[in-house]
């Protein structure tokens, strides 16, 4: 109820005064307007700071403003004062907590009349903070004692939490299912289910506490985990209201005791805290309920009520708790004082724990026990992991467990098939866990689970059974965590199975499972069917494997399967991903093989060949130089690894415009190649495919067709029509032929290769965005501008979302889109795609690269045809003064191409 307790409470939350400042200040903006004294001439607020003048002035506020001196001039005179005197101490940081916890007040208020809560509602903004703030003081000053509605009914509710913050929508969503469905069992009874610590007995008890005034018989809290605490429970409430009991009673005179007050009164709220069983409970109840009950529970499939499956806290619910939680640390050195600071790191320390109520409670706890920064609690985290929520500092205020055992009992229910299933998925990714990824690999795994991954129906109930206790959730094909859940069942199987290699059974198996499963690649769409639903998993279980093995032949192990990793993000179009996994092997192999050895150079060409498709291509021309050195001296000049060094570094070359030098390093690995794989090898395809490639943009296209012919004989001999690799030669065909104005063959073999990738991959690869920019160009060149344009559009974005807006890929195809517009003389349309295209590409490439001087040409058209007598250069120049976001507003206002460029 909205008090002027309340309001004084917020506020000193809020502004840091003291209780009697703020009082002060509260009653003086409404008081000396009205220049009401008490009997002895002072005014009411005269230092005092005391809640009872308030009391004792109420009635002549409401004599005053009756007599009719003007509200508007009270409120006036209170926003006036509150502007000079409140506004500034309210701390921006808190600011909009405050506004939060009025409006939860005012809404929850049933005693305001729905147009004055609508109007307070309506205000309570940072806009009109005094207006409210004066309002609302007008408003719990001049209101009638409300003291008798405030009076709580019998209860032994615990104490409120002080910190409770969020779950507006659950809180409402109960009460309505309370009052708006009829009075049957299933509208007075509701079961909040959700895993431990994550806030249901907390969110049980602030509804008794937000409600309250609904139930003026009883609100009851009873410890229902087990027989003996429900009796000791209601043995309490029989005392509590008298009940006739024999001297002697046992559980069964106990049960018809409640039972019989339960049914004979109404207007009571019972609350059944960790209810397990229903068993246990059902003989207290009558048939016919008078009151209301609510059941917290851990079992998902306790089948009494209205079911509610209760979430973590969303990121602005952790956000408003962490700040309340830790707003009294005036003490401490703590970025809570710089509110930026405290949100970027709060934020970070929030995903850490998952957004769990218990573990977020517990870190504040610490963090205002121990007097240290967010930052120094994140890295003992990473330090200590979950053994600091065992610290004594981290005790948890309103939680009788904590993180590290309140799972216990969940983890003691489950079946031994769901234990080995939980102990597997503990070194995954939290989301998402493929059920199938265990069911095919089962053969590897130990019985009970082996046995049971044989059959649907068994699969299923090892699955539900992780559910069953909140322990997981999603559906039979994917396993949803808590990522801290996952922590505390690690913790437990490094301790109680590590052995000599420092890696346990579980996190073993996992390994075994990964080697056998992951595809060798992901040029086949079976491949990436494959990959995909496993690929962030895998990247967990290598890492976690890469941290507790110890010899050197483990440690080489974990780093080829990186590589895999790594091969599959590449294959997808995935590069950022590619990076991170290719590193991680790069870092092991420079470590145990040292710097100069020949597989840590292949390593070093991976990476160049990376830094190529993401269009940094002097950064892998001097990857792909260290790699070649290396080999050459290792391996000698004449081995497949060197020929394959020199292959990719002829396509950085190529891609930075220098054809022949390309050319060559591709003639030299063909030359290797053909000696020891002969002339029909995949391999020789491929380097026939670049060699093609390579001419094609030297404008041979003679050369060209000769060596893309080559390469798609062995290609379609090889590997078959729909993969990936094939793809790349009917790209290259398709181009060629474009150049040649053969636009039938050029249309068909860009769509060949277009259908190939979009089959494979999807509409997101960056090939996907390569393929539709080459489909635009035939379009515009045979003239069918507009669905050129739809084409280029969809190139653009795909290309923007995969490869960014500063690859020279993506840059190429703005600069097609410019083209349409120049070639039907929208001239004023062009000019910004052309410009933003020149400023892409000359931040990456040479001022002298073909593809940079082909949208110099077009830049020069645009000045003549627009007739501007200033040269070109200084024109040019100043156009170029325009910044990237200039530029994309500028297109966004042609009215066709609209939301599509980021920064």
């Amino acid at each position: 109820m909205l008090t002027f307790a309340k309001l004084a409470n917020e506020l000193i939350y809020a502004t840091k005064l003291t209780n009697e400042d703020l009082v002060n200040i509260l009653l003086a903006c409404v008081y000396e307007p009205l220049d009401l004294k008490d009997k002895n001439g002072n005014p009411y607020y005269a230092g005092k700071g005391e809640c009872s003048y308030l009391l004792k002035g109420k009635r002549d506020v409401k004599l005053e403003i009756q007599r009719g001196t003007s509200k508007k001039e009270v409120i006036d005179h209170a926003e006036a004062y509150f502007e000079s005197f409140l506004i500034s101490k309210i701390l921006p940081s808190l600011l909009d907590d405050f506004l939060e916890n009025m409006r939860t007040i005012i809404t929850y208020d049933a005693s305001i009349s729905e147009p004055k809560k609508e109007k307070l509602l309506s205000i309570a903004n940072k806009g009109s903070l005094a207006n409210f703030l004066a309002n609302v003081c007008l408003y719990v000053i001049s209101r009638p004692n409300t003291f008798q509605d405030e009076t709580m009914c019998t209860n032994n509710l615990p104490e409120q939490n002080k910190y409770f913050s969020g779950r507006v929508d659950v809180l409402e969503y109960i009460d309505s299912l309370f009052n708006k469905e009829k009075k049957d069992t299933i509208s007075i009874c509701q079961t909040i289910s959700g895993l431990g610590g994550i806030g249901k007995t907390q969110l049980s008890i602030q509804y008794a506490y937000n409600y309250h005034y609904k139930y003026k018989t009883c609100i009851w809290f009873v410890d229902a985990e087990s027989s003996s605490s429900i009796y000791n429970s209601f043995s309490v409430f029989v005392q509590q209201f008298n009940l006739f009991l024999p001297k002697n009673y046992n559980t069964k005179d106990l049960q018809r005791a409640i039972k019989a007050w339960l049914s004979e009164n109404r207007g009571w709220l019972v609350i059944l805290d960790n209810l397990e069983n229903v068993d246990t409970i059902l003989p207290y109840l009558p048939d016919k309920i008078n009151g209301q009950i609510l059941i917290t529970t851990r079992n998902t499939r306790l089948d009494y009520g209205t079911p509610f499956l209760l979430n973590v806290f969303d990121l602005n619910e952790a956000l408003i708790f962490m700040k309340k939680r830790l707003s009294n640390t005036n003490e401490c050195k703590m970025e809570y004082y710089k509110y930026k600071d405290f949100s970027e790191k709060s934020t970070v320390l929030i995903k850490r724990l998952g957004y769990l109520p218990l573990a977020l409670e517990q870190a504040a706890a610490y963090i205002k026990e121990v007097r240290c920064s967010i930052s120094d609690y994140l890295e003992l985290l990473n330090q200590s992991s979950v053994d600091a929520f065992s610290d004594k500092y981290a005790s948890p205020e309103y939680y009788t467990s904590i993180v590290t055992s309140t799972w216990n009992i969940s983890f003691a229910a489950l079946e031994d098939s769901s234990q080995q299933l939980l102990n597997l998925c503990a070194y995954m990714g939290a989301d998402n866990i493929p059920v199938n990824f265990f069911a095919e690999m089962r053969d590897l795994l130990p019985d009970p689970l082996k046995n049971a991954l044989s059959k649907q129906l068994t699969l299923n109930r090892v699955v539900t059974g992780l559910r069953t206790y909140s322990l997981a959730s999603g559906t039979v094909e994917y396993i949803n965590i808590h990522r801290l859940v996952q922590e505390v069942i690690r913790k437990h199987l490094e301790i109680e199975e590590g052995n000599n290699s420092g890696v346990n059974r579980w996190l073993q198996l996992d390994f075994n499972m990964l080697e056998s499963y992951l595809p060798t690649s992901c040029e086949e769409a079976y491949g990436v069917s494959q990959f995909m639903p496993i690929a962030i998993h895998a990247e967990s279980i290598a890492d976690h494997y890469s941290i507790l093995v110890k010899t050197k032949s483990l440690k080489l192990k974990i780093a080829n399967l990186y590589d895999k990793i790594g091969d599959c993000y590449d294959d997808c179009g995935i590069f950022d991903n590619a990076f991170r996994n290719y590193t991680s092997s790069l870092h092991i192999k420079e470590l145990y093989l040292g710097k100069k050895h020949s597989e840590t150079a292949i390593q070093y060409d991976n990476i160049g060949l990376l830094y190529t498709r993401t269009g940094d291509y002097w950064e892998a021309v001097k990857w792909h130089k260290k790699a070649i050195h290396i080999l050459e001296s290792s391996l000698g000049k004449k081995s497949l690894d060197t020929a394959t060094a020199y292959n990719n570094l002829g396509l950085a070359l190529v891609k930075n415009g220098d054809y022949d030098k390309g050319i060559s390093w591709y003639q030299k690995c063909i030359d290797i190649e053909l000696k020891i794989l002969g002339d029909d090898h995949i391999e020789i395809a491929a380097d026939y495919n670049n060699m093609g490639e390579a001419y094609h943009q030297k404008h041979d296209e003679e050369s060209a067709l000769k060596y893309l012919k080559l390469a798609l004989e062995i290609k379609e001999k090889q590997i078959g029509c729909m993969n990936s690799n094939i793809a790349i030669t009917y790209n290259n065909l398709g181009s060629v032929y474009w150049r040649l104005k053969q636009y039938d063959n050029a249309i068909k073999y860009t769509q060949k290769s277009l259908n190939i990738y979009k089959r494979i991959y999807g509409e997101k690869h960056p090939n996907f965005a390569l393929e539709m920019a080459n489909l635009a160009s035939i379009l515009a060149d045979m003239g069918d501008l507009e669905k050129a344009r739809h084409d280029y559009m969809i190139a653009i974005e795909v290309g923007i979302s995969s490869l960014g807006l500063s690859h020279p890929e993506t840059a190429k195809t703005i600069d097609g889109m410019g083209t349409t517009y120049l070639s039907d003389g929208q001239i004023k349309f062009a000019l910004p795609y052309f410009l933003l295209a020149y400023k892409l590409l000359t931040g990456s490439l040479n001022q002298k690269h073909s593809d940079v001087m082909l949208v110099y040409n077009h830049l020069q058209i645009v000045h003549q045809k627009m007739e501007i007598i200033q040269p070109f250069e200084n024109w040019l120049s100043i156009q170029l003064e325009n910044s990237i976001q200039e530029l994309e507003t500028e297109i966004q206002n042609n009215n066709f191409c609209t939301n599509f460029i980021k920064e």
